[in-house]
């Protein structure tokens, strides 16, 4: 899904130690244990931005994703979040989870004078590193745990069996010029849970490349919630089917929305189905719930005027807030809250 707001995520793991600048991360692999850490998104709403993200900590996050778009790193507006992430997210005792994204969802992230160009191109790659470098010399005193290269990558690279192979290169070129300062720093790629099952050997061959599997969560077929309980063999799946990589879930969220098949309860329930899923998977690192908020009757209307009225689409990213627009609990985020207190 197409990020609104940067958001907390989740990340467990501790083995070896990691130097990035001045600070230190862990890393661990498929057959070691890990600590969890657990996360809820700060999403688009009508709540103050720097009480969002005290809302969220408080609630038991612990990490925190900055997603960063290629073509819009040098931009006044980009250049001050990140300022002000660098205060923020430290001040909070949060760790990051870094997406540079390249392609983002259904949206191309390259700059213009690149985008005709092979992925792979050596000015493709050669630009990208700099825009690498650039973020992280603005984020001095944030801690990095892991770097994703594109969220949801599949989408756009969809059927084309090229594009996989040359985004693959491109990644593994970014990968290796990230390990050089950062030699323990995971890095890997966004991909959606069910771009696995639609490109199965595509994905294989990119994940392959990386340090770590990076996934987004959303069980939901067309215009019907799946039910709650298949979240349990989902991520069993999951794991059998990537037994040697560490596993993040950087987006899981379920809607409320009726016209869906779901309901404030029927959400809730997801939210203990899959923590309670997680316990059974040490495997899983990192789970971020999508999003503490609910989209405000603003953003909603423009989403309604943008697709229609009762569009599946729009029901589902109006009602995966935890909370109403102005923070009211709903079941999901009392129920989610209580059961990972209970974990932590």
């Amino acid at each position: 899904m197409l990020y609104l707001l940067v958001g907390f995520v989740v990340w467990a793991g501790c083995a070896t130690t990691h130097k990035n600048e001045n600070r230190s991360v862990s890393i661990s692999t498929a057959e070691e244990p890990t600590s969890r850490l657990f996360g809820i998104a700060v999403g688009p709403s009508s709540q103050d931005y720097s009480e969002a993200l005290k809302d969220s900590a408080e609630a038991g996050s612990q990490i925190f994703e900055i997603p960063q778009q290629w073509r819009e790193y040098e931009l006044a507006e980009n250049r001050q979040l990140l300022a002000m992430l660098n205060r923020l997210v430290p001040s909070q005792s949060l760790k990051a989870v870094l997406a540079l994204n390249p392609l983002d969802t259904s949206h191309n992230q390259i700059p213009d004078s690149l985008r005709e160009l092979p992925y792979d191109a050596p000015e493709m790659i050669e630009s990208f590193t700099k825009f690498v470098d650039s973020t992280f010399e603005r984020l001095p005193d944030v801690e990095i745990l892991s770097v994703a290269v594109g969220n949801e990558v599949d989408i756009l690279l969809g059927d084309g069996e090229e594009d996989w192979a040359s985004y693959t290169r491109f990644f593994e070129q970014a990968r290796l010029h990230i390990r050089k300062t950062r030699p323990q720093l995971p890095v890997g790629v966004k991909i959606t849970y069910d771009g696995l099952h639609k490109y199965p050997e595509r994905s294989r061959r990119l994940i392959e490349k990386s340090d770590l599997v990076m996934l987004t969560y959303y069980p939901i077929d067309a215009d019907r919630v799946r039910p709650v309980e298949a979240v349990s063999s989902d991520l069993k799946w999951l794991c059998e089917n990537f037994p040697k990589k560490r596993i993040q879930l950087n987006e899981l969220g379920y809607p409320s929305s009726a016209a869906l098949g779901s309901s404030e309860q029927i959400q809730a329930d997801f939210a203990k189905q899959a923590l309670e899923a997680w316990d059974g998977l040490p495997q899983i690192e990192l789970m971020n719930f999508v999003w503490l908020n609910e989209m405000t009757p603003t953003t909603v209307k423009q989403l309604k005027s943008e697709f229609a009225e009762d569009a599946p689409i729009v029901n589902f990213l109006s009602t995966l807030g935890l909370r109403d627009h102005h923070g009211k609990p709903k079941p999901a985020f009392l129920r989610l809250v209580a059961e990972w207190k209970k974990r932590r």
